[in-house]
């Protein structure tokens, strides 16, 4: 079978190309809004308000439907100034707040992680917490060391940490942990090598047990049994233990 090529229509061709060239006519966009102006890029398309760039369009909380503002929203330990007009404000992210030197006026700030809320008169980290016995940063407990100190940690492994003075942490938790986070902890398990029924060892994880032992009730002496002998002569001895009696 011959298989022959349709005819090259030059015209429709020309035809399919000018339509793949056509192209949508763009659609303006809106000049972007600057720091501290009204944003809303949730909105319908032909009423979004997009935030320049580097900035983020910030919402109220629990206001469906609001109009946000738009901020120069920076991370943990970056410099801040939310004291500054809007225009030239730099704020902290979410759980973080703006802490200023003292005594410097019109300084810049540095993020640091803010308290959880309820917990401001709690210890921070380093500042010991055995008087207070609990933390003001979300998912951190305060662990005891000694009966001289204790501090705020995640996390806390009983024995010598590194870098510290040689002394041993018990790890007692002194208050309850901080919510606001979750937090990994690693318990530590009892393991220990036992044998099988073919008698080779295979690793064992066992939970502590402690056992209370009673001791025994003591066990009274047996009776001593009485034997009764007659003699030859009418007598009898009586023998009780080792003490023999002769009666007759």
């Amino acid at each position: 079978l011959v298989n022959e090529k349709e005819p090259f229509d030059e015209k429709e061709t020309l035809d399919e190309k000018e339509a793949l060239d056509v192209k949508e006519p763009l659609v303006e966009e809106k000049p972007r809004a600057a720091s501290g102006e009204t944003c809303n890029d949730a909105a319908a398309p032909a009423f979004r308000t997009y935030c320049a760039e580097g900035l983020t369009c910030d919402y109220p909380g629990q206001m469906t439907g609001a109009s946000g503002v738009c901020k120069k929203i920076v991370g943990h330990g970056e410099q801040c100034n939310d004291a500054m007009p809007a225009a030239h404000a730099v704020y902290c992210g979410t759980g973080l707040q703006c802490e200023f030197p003292e005594n410097m006026p019109g300084a810049s700030g540095v993020c640091k992680q803010a308290p959880y809320p309820g917990y401001e008169h709690c210890s921070a980290p380093g500042a010991g917490c055995k008087s207070t016995g609990c933390c003001k940063f979300a998912g951190m407990t305060c662990f005891e060391k000694n009966e001289y100190w204790g501090d705020c940690m995640e996390t806390c492994a009983p024995g010598v940490h590194e870098h510290e003075d040689g002394k041993p942490w018990t790890c007692n938790e002194l208050g309850e942990r901080t919510p606001g986070k979750e937090v990994l902890v690693e318990k530590e398990i009892l393991e220990e090598l036992v044998p099988d029924e073919k008698g080779s060892l295979t690793e064992q994880v066992l939970e502590p047990v402690t056992e209370f032992i009673a001791p025994l009730p003591e066990k009274p002496a047996p009776p001593e049994q009485e034997v009764v002998i007659e003699d030859s002569a009418g007598g009898v001895v009586t023998k009780t233990g080792g003490v023999v009696t002769k009666t007759g």
